[in-house]
């Protein structure tokens, strides 16, 4: 026993007792698993040097078919893992000390064609000869392994659509050629149980070649039988900061990651958080330009693309705006298509604050109404429905100078190449108009108007008519 542990330790055994497994694991994949050197300290320590998966059969894109075939599947510079004796017999599973991946990378490719259950084909799936549509086993109740420490360095992901079918790219991250970079991943009390992987983020953080990049994610997950149950996690990048107490994603099967807008479920509550809209426009470039800025928290329900948001309070960082939002927003991350259906409850405003909150949703130009209805706050009421670039808006306005209503038409909110637009009507009861335009030669108002504005590098407005009711001329 002795003679033969000395015997394995030798990098020749080592090599040619790997290869052999290697070798009888390739015949039975649609790949073939590399490895430039092993080596195997008995009972503690296994290092796997320059590691990969190579796909035999990788698809051309039907597209544009000069693109070049991506072959390797995964790749890693170095695989270590230290353990014991003790924790490799452990009948309550496998315990490992520490594992660590250095210089990895993972190339998922979307293929035309479905598998044996009608769904999409992958790289992966292929490589692997992966069957959908064999009956699902209960997961075994016994934990199949327990890593103290996990910590992987400068690994990269690229996910890469193959498909004829493509998702159309307008900006910023591109669905079809997605590729992180400079992945650190620190974890720790990773287990596998009952078909539930659960664990600890320290920290994760990467980039993407479109300029995102998250510099922290930490948090205690649970993943597995269709869910991801996040507790605690705190997400900051360069622009936004986000605390979520609670985040769930729910979902068939990891399939369901392809198509992550519709086919992924999110559900959270978000705690004192902070949204800079540079950060949304990675993700719905439409919004280019766009430059609020704001504090959130409440609770939020659905797909991406179809969700509703609960108790969600905003304060623009700017000052002057604040309130809370109930409703739904339908068509994302095709903005000009996304309609909203949204309650909007107690909104308190100034003046200045409304024109600050215009002007950072205009690409050029400020609107100042500053000078107007100093020292005065309004609070808001309304209802807000239809696409984003026409939206109607129906408000309630009170203040201690008056009442007003208003109903209009708010167009090209995000169309960074035309001008906000703004028509409708609106009446006031015994606003006292005086103090709004700070002049004491008229007091309170009672009317009903049409109106148009336009608000862009030059402002412009037109009322269509004016029925006054009722006006306070002083002295």
């Amino acid at each position: 026993m002795f003679a033969g542990a000395l015997v394995i330790q030798l990098p020749q055994v080592q090599t040619f007792l790997v290869g052999k497994v290697t070798e009888n694991l390739s015949e039975k994949l649609d790949g073939e698993i590399k490895f430039e050197k092993i080596h195997l300290r008995p009972f503690t320590t296994l290092v796997l040097k320059n590691v990969a998966i190579i796909d035999k059969n990788p698809v051309t894109d039907p597209v544009d078919p000069t693109k070049e075939t991506v072959d390797t599947f995964f790749q890693a510079g170095y695989i270590i893992a230290r353990f014991s004796l003790e924790g490799l017999l452990d009948p309550a599973g496998i315990h490992i000390r520490k594992a660590y991946i250095a210089d990895a990378r993972m190339n998922l490719v979307l293929e035309d064609g479905q598998d044996t259950s009608g769904k999409g084909m992958d790289n992966l799936s292929r490589i692997f000869r992966l069957k959908k549509n064999q009956p699902k086993k209960e997961p075994s109740e016994n934990e199949i392994f327990h890593i103290k420490n996990v910590e992987i360095n400068n690994m990269a992901f690229a996910l890469i659509n193959y498909k004829t079918r493509k998702t159309p790219y307008s900006g910023g991250i591109n669905w079809n050629d997605l590729d992180v970079k400079d992945i650190d991943i620190t974890a720790e009390d990773l287990h596998f149980k009952a078909g539930i992987m659960s664990g600890h983020a320290e920290r994760v953080s990467f980039r993407e070649k479109s300029g995102y990049r998250i510099e922290s994610i930490s948090g205690n997950a649970r993943v597995g039988r269709g869910k991801t149950i996040i507790e605690n996690l705190k997400l900051k990048d360069p622009w936004s900061r986000l605390d979520l107490p609670e985040f769930m994603m729910s979902y068939e099967n990891v399939k369901a990651f392809k198509d992550f807008i519709s086919k992924v479920r999110l559900d959270g509550d978000i705690a004192d958080s902070r949204i800079d809209f540079k950060t949304i426009t990675y993700f719905a470039p439409q919004l280019e330009g766009n430059r609020l800025k704001a504090g959130i928290s409440g609770h939020f329900s659905g797909y991406v693309d179809n969700f509703d948001v609960i108790g969600l309070k905003i304060a623009s960082d700017a000052g002057g705006f604040t309130g809370t939002i109930n409703g739904s927003m339908k068509g994302l991350p095709e903005i000009e298509k996304t309609t909203i259906d949204a309650k909007i409850d107690k909104f308190n405003m100034t003046a200045e604050g409304l024109g600050l909150f215009l002007s950072e949703w205009m690409k050029d130009g400020e609107l100042d109404l500053s000078r107007y209805a100093k020292g005065h706050t309004f609070m808001v009421t309304a209802k807000a429905s239809g696409p984003m670039n026409s939206l109607d808006v129906n408000a309630d306005i009170y203040s201690l100078i008056g009442r007003a209503d208003a109903d209009i038409r708010l167009e090209n909110m995000t169309d960074s190449g035309n001008p906000i637009r703004i028509s409708g009507t609106a009446e006031t009861d015994d606003l006292d108009i005086g103090k709004f335009i700070s002049s004491e030669l008229i007091g309170p108002v009672t009317l009903r108007t049409g109106l148009k504005a336009e608000i862009g590098k030059t402002k412009s407005a037109k009322i269509d008519s004016l029925f006054i009711d009722r006006l306070n001329l002083n002295n």
